[in-house]
């Protein structure tokens, strides 16, 4: 190569291309490298010696092969060029060259100046991606001057999906970015520019949301990160910012604290005592109810720990229910009465000794976890309900199902109630007796098979369910050994709650006998009629024959006395007759 050069020439050219800040190489016609300064074997990765024993081919990946050599004809075509290129460095890496070739600086030999610039691509193209992250989203981003109405250097290309204006709008000034605020926002903005501005070591901040009134009238709300550009003298020379779009934000943050307003409202005014803490344990909700139940007023428990509200209840502080909801129950269940739970929530019954002054109330409360959107515990609710009314009334009713048990069970007449479809759900000890059955065995019994004329068992049900009782309903049934029983039944209908029937109960009478002796009575009185005409009929023919046919008068008298005494028996027979006659009449209407 310095054939071409004067020894003094050559000395400066080796001079200037040694201690280049750039790669310069020299190539002839076939692109064989000719030289190499150190900065161009850094680049490419490859010592000198080994650099120059190559083609430019060599050091292209495949893939660029094509566009390579038509660069390189390109070249030597025109005789300068700029671009960049793709080479193989020794250790496979791939890197970008920037370069600028001069063709034929001597005859056949021609010269590259060239500059790695993999890592400012990188640093380009993730600026490009954000760019266009930006540019898709609806966050603008700025360059303001530190001058008045802060005039726009640079927008991004999104801006007029926000604000209605496109980018000339802004860098060339037809608009400026103060006037976009709306005027009743900008003096707050321009505060706050001002103080994080005079603020010591403050390079960022961000403003509370402000309102922009966009080219056609529309008022959108936006949010506004800056960061500030200050020269070497530390003067502010520019702000640089991104501005986002959070109207439908701000909406459903005002749509949210308008529901969190009215489930504060709900919670204050609910009937049961209700409290909630946070995740910090600190009481953050107390409502009405709660006040009027502790006596204390919301102002002074508010932000306490929740331990605190224990103290009203049980008159120390302790773990609470709220506490305990996510604790194994074996811990719950030695602290309360009663203790069920449903998921995550828990249900208890307590006695609590200091509420109401010292007076004690039994009391049932529910706990439940609250979640946020994603699941996470945020805190917990509680509510408390005054059941020592239901308590008082509970114990009063247990204590009458039980006296109306012992009453049931020791009655000495049969009782059992039935569904609507005839199957015995209850029944005591005296009618299991007078059916044959053990009270295991009668409960579950469909009465159906217990008639012995079924046909009475519908006949029962429809004047049952006409009038809401039967009384004295008479109708045969069947012991478990086959026997027929007379029984006479005092029911009354079985309602629900919603009016809907549930069955029948009532009391029954075993009348078996009374009917058998009734009935033989009644044979004894046709008996005795008949026995008493046969005596009077030929007691009569007797007394004419003797009066007419005996004439010894002794005889005759005593004949006559002995049927006087007949006739006396006779007439004692008619006077039974007659009292039985009225005995079976008052059995029958009465028994």
């Amino acid at each position: 190569m310095n054939k071409g050069l004067s020894h003094s020439n050559f000395n400066i050219y080796k001079l200037i291309v040694e201690n280049s800040s750039h790669g310069i190489v020299l190539m002839d016609d076939n692109s064989k490298f000719i030289d190499a300064n150190p900065v161009a074997c850094k680049i490419l990765g490859y010592p000198k010696g080994e650099l120059l024993k190559m083609e430019m081919e060599e050091i292209i990946p495949l893939n660029n092969i094509e566009v390579g050599v038509k660069s390189w004809q390109e070249i030597l075509n025109k005789g300068t060029q700029k671009g960049e290129c793709r080479f193989l460095r020794k250790n496979g890496n791939n890197i970008i060259i920037e370069y600028v070739a001069i063709a034929n600086i001597m005859p056949g030999l021609h010269l590259f100046s060239i500059n790695d610039i993999t890592e400012r691509k990188k640093v380009e193209d993730k600026l490009k991606e954000a760019l266009t992250i930006i540019n898709k989203s609806h966050s603008v981003a700025f360059t303001w001057k530190n001058a008045e109405g802060w005039p726009v250097e640079f927008v991004s290309e999104n801006v007029e999906k926000l604000f209605g204006y496109n980018v000339e709008d802004f860098t060339f000034g037809k608009v400026s970015f103060s006037g976009c605020i709306h005027p009743d926002d900008l003096k707050r903005v321009a505060n706050e520019v001002e103080k994080y501005s005079n603020e010591k070591g403050i390079i960022e901040f961000i403003h509370d949301p402000y309102r922009i009134i966009t080219k056609d009238g529309a008022i959108k709300f936006v949010s506004d990160w800056t960061f500030i550009v200050r020269n070497l003298e530390g003067n502010i020379t520019h702000y640089k910012g991104i501005v986002e779009d959070i109207t439908e934000r701000k909406k459903a943050e005002d749509r949210l604290k308008s529901t969190n307003k009215q489930l504060e409202d709900i919670i204050e005014f609910l009937p049961d005592a209700t409290f909630i803490i946070d995740n910090d344990k600190k009481i953050i909700a107390w409502n009405r109810a709660m006040e009027q139940m502790t006596g204390i007023p919301k102002i002074e428990i508010l932000g306490k720990d929740r331990s605190y509200g224990a103290v009203p209840f049980y008159g120390r502080q302790r773990p609470y229910l709220i506490d305990l909801i996510f604790k194994p129950d074996s811990d719950i269940s030695s602290k309360y009465d009663f203790v069920k739970r449903k998921g995550k929530a828990l249900y208890v019954e307590v006695f609590t000794p200091a509420i109401y002054n010292g007076k004690g109330a039994y009391m049932w409360a529910i706990a439940s976890p609250l979640f946020d959107a994603e699941g996470n515990v945020i805190g917990a609710i509680e509510s408390i309900r005054d059941i020592n009314e239901f308590k008082t009334t509970e114990k009063a009713l247990r204590e009458s199902e039980e006296k109306y048990r012992t009453l049931f069970e020791d009655s000495k007449n049969p009782i059992w109630t039935t569904s609507q479809e005839g199957i015995i759900l209850d029944a005591n000890q005296a009618a299991a007796e007078l059916l044959g059955y053990t009270k295991d065995e009668l409960i579950g019994i469909d009465v159906n098979y217990l008639y012995v004329d079924p046909n009475h068992r519908r006949i029962f049900q429809a004047e049952i369910e006409e009038k809401g009782f039967v009384k004295n309903f008479q109708s045969q049934w069947k012991t478990k050994d086959g026997r027929q029983l007379d029984l006479l039944f005092d029911f009354t209908l079985w309602k629900g709650s919603d009016g809907n029937i549930i069955g029948y109960r009532g009391i029954a009478e075993d009348v078996t006998l009374i009917n058998r002796s009734q009935k033989q009575l009644g044979e004894n009185l046709e008996y005795f009629a008949h026995l008493v005409d046969h005596i009077r009929n030929p007691l009569t023919i007797i007394c004419g024959f003797a009066q007419v046919e005996i004439e010894n008068e002794k005889t005759k008298n005593r004949f006559l006395k002995q049927i006087a005494r007949i006739e006396e028996i006779i007439k004692q027979l008619d006077q039974g007759w007659m009292d039985t006659e009225d005995t079976r009449r008052f059995m029958k209407r009465y028994m």
